[in-house]
């Protein structure tokens, strides 16, 4: 693209690259009102001419809905050609279509070959994707020490799924020797991130005291934090544990507020526990001082004798 023309008279004489960066000014509102119609415009001109990252743009205009009505098969038609292109996020959204279903029915196969391509171009997401594939075994043999190696890339540019995923792995022996400390470093790194299965898993760890040593103190902090997430898990352990005696009053409530909505007949028993340990740890109200006193009628109540 020439520099010394301004863009909009490039992507009018038919520059591809100006076409999509005059179409991104207007998806974004850059410089411009946004205005997602003209986006599509400069998008759908610079795509005709096999423009990846336009035909990508493209694909997600039409997956979101964003000034058409959302469809998924026209979305993949886009993602696909951009993909075909070796662009490694079209590779991978082609390969997420394909994973949910998304304008066709689910297909693991053509998921995992598309998650493998963006993985190969060093797509984080992608390679703990196909990590997931390989560990659960969707539409391939199950594969723990494939699934192992492609977390590991994937954690070494510190992605925390799959940073949490490893620690799985190590705590359960998947493939490997089972290494709780390995693990404990594992789910710390993601930990460390936010991620709420991770701190659950710690919280778990520092509970029982296996890979690490046994503190309560750091089992509730992190179960907190987890909760706090949003993970109900967490918010059912908060809820055992003060029945053990360990927690406080907020603890309980936060897991009596989960346990309410779950469906799961065992958490109602659960509840039950719960809510007789709660009782029995509130404080009784403070006894009334001195004599009681006959009750004596407003003067507003009173009759005339």
């Amino acid at each position: 693209m020439q520099k010394d023309k301004g863009i909009a008279e490039l992507a009018d004489g038919g520059d591809a690259d100006a076409q999509f960066e005059l179409g991104e000014m207007y998806m974004l509102g850059k410089d411009v009102q946004k205005n997602n119609e003209e986006a599509l415009k400069w998008f759908r001109l610079a795509a005709a001419q096999n423009h990846p990252r336009a035909q990508y743009a493209l694909g997600f205009m039409y997956r979101d809905g964003e000034g058409v009505p959302s469809d998924h098969k026209e979305a993949l038609k886009w993602f696909r050609l951009s993909a075909e292109q070796g662009y490694a996020g079209a590779q991978f959204q082609t390969g997420i279509m394909y994973f949910n279903g998304l304008g066709l029915p689910v297909d693991f196969a053509e998921a995992l070959k598309w998650f493998k391509l963006a993985a190969e171009q060093g797509n984080a997401v992608a390679q703990c994707n196909v990590g997931f594939i390989c560990f659960e075994g969707n539409g391939v043999p199950q594969d723990f020490e494939e699934a192992l190696k492609w977390f590991k890339l994937s954690a070494e540019q510190g992605f925390h799924s799959s940073q949490c995923n490893i620690g799985v792995i190590y705590q359960n022996g998947l493939g490997v020797p089972e290494d709780h400390e390995e693990a404990v470093r594992w789910f710390k790194l993601a930990a460390e991130q936010g991620n709420m299965f991770a701190l659950h898993n710690l919280g778990k760890m520092y509970q029982i005291g296996v890979g690490i040593e046994k503190n309560t103190s750091e089992a509730l902090r992190y179960m907190r934090l987890s909760a706090g997430a949003g993970y109900g898990p967490a918010k059912r352990a908060l809820g055992e544990m003060f029945v053990s005696g360990y927690g406080n009053i907020m603890d309980a409530s936060i897991a009596a507020d989960y346990l309410r909505r779950s469906k799961d007949p065992m958490d109602k028993i659960i509840l039950l526990i719960l809510e007789t340990s709660i009782r029995m740890k509130m404080p009784l109200p403070p006894k009334s001082k001195g004599k009681a006193t006959a009750k004596r009628r407003s003067p507003a109540s009173r009759g005339k004798k």
